[in-house]
């Protein structure tokens, strides 16, 4: 038995859901913030002069 097998056999449940929840909700806030990033790099891109491709 490892430290951490028992530590989670310990934790109470409730505190477990919630750190996965919370878990999530940061993974999707990281999620969203970079879809924000990405579409904002959209628009204000500028044709590269070099290949002058978008």
């Amino acid at each position: 038995d490892t430290a951490m097998d028992v530590d989670l056999t310990n934790a109470p449940r409730t505190s477990w859901i919630k750190a996965e929840k919370r878990a999530k909700e940061e993974k999707r806030n990281r999620i969203a913030k970079k879809q924000k990033r990405k579409v904002t790099n959209q628009m204000t891109f500028k044709k590269n002069p070099r290949t002058g491709k978008k």
